[in-house]
C-alpha cells in the first residue's frame, strides 16, 4: 500500500507538469486518490500495569512525580489527550469539569472529573499555589510543562516497572 501510494506521489508532480505545459490534454492522475491504511488499535495498559505505574510515581516523594501521577490520572479519568491536559489554564477549571480549549479539532468542549479526580487536583492546586504561571502543569522552573518532558518521564516510569509495551 505505502509502495502504491509513494509511486502515485511521485507520477502526480510529472502529469502536472505535462499537463501545464500543454504536452497532454488531460491529467489522467487527477482523480486518482491515495489508498487509505488501516489503523491497527494500539495496545493498551492493563489495570495491572496502570496501578504498577501509579505506584512508581508515588514512591518517589517529588513535586513533578506527584504532578506526573495527577497528570496520569487524569488522562485516564477523562481521556483527553496529552496535549490537551498540558495546555489546561488554571481558568479551565470548573468545580467538577474542565474546559478543554485546544483540542484537536479546534472545538472547545467540556470534560468531568470524578469525585476522586477533583480531590486530586484540588491536592495539586495546594501544592503548586503561589506560582506565576497561568497553566495548569507546570515544570520545576515554573513553567509550562512540555509534551515531550511528560511523554519521556511516562516512558521511564513504564520501563522502570517492567511494561515493554509503547506507553
Amino acid at each position: 500500500m505505502t509502495t502504491i501510494n509513494s509511486k502515485l506521489r511521485g507520477i502526480r508532480p510529472f502529469y502536472s507538469f505535462l499537463e501545464e505545459k500543454k504536452w497532454i490534454k488531460k491529467n489522467p492522475t487527477s482523480n486518482v486518490k491515495l489508498l487509505r491504511d488501516r489503523k491497527k488499535i494500539r495496545e493498551t495498559l492493563e489495570d495491572v500495569e496502570i496501578r504498577k505505574i501509579s505506584e512508581h510515581f508515588k514512591k518517589q516523594n517529588t513535586f513533578a512525580a506527584f504532578r506526573d501521577s495527577v497528570i496520569f490520572q487524569l488522562l485516564l479519568d477523562t481521556g483527553i489527550r496529552i496535549n490537551e491536559c498540558l495546555s489546561i489554564q488554571l481558568q479551565d477549571i470548573d468545580g467538577k469539569r474542565l474546559v478543554i480549549t485546544e483540542s484537536k479539532n479546534l472545538q472547545q468542549r467540556m470534560v468531568y472529573l470524578s469525585k476522586g479526580m477533583q480531590e486530586k487536583l484540588d491536592v495539586y492546586l495546594d501544592v503548586r499555589k503561589g506560582v506565576n504561571n497561568p497553566c495548569l502543569f507546570i515544570n520545576q522552573d515554573g513553567g509550562r510543562l512540555s509534551k515531550n518532558t511528560f511523554q519521556e518521564r511516562l516512558r521511564m516510569a513504564a520501563r522502570a516497572c517492567g511494561i515493554k509495551k509503547q506507553v
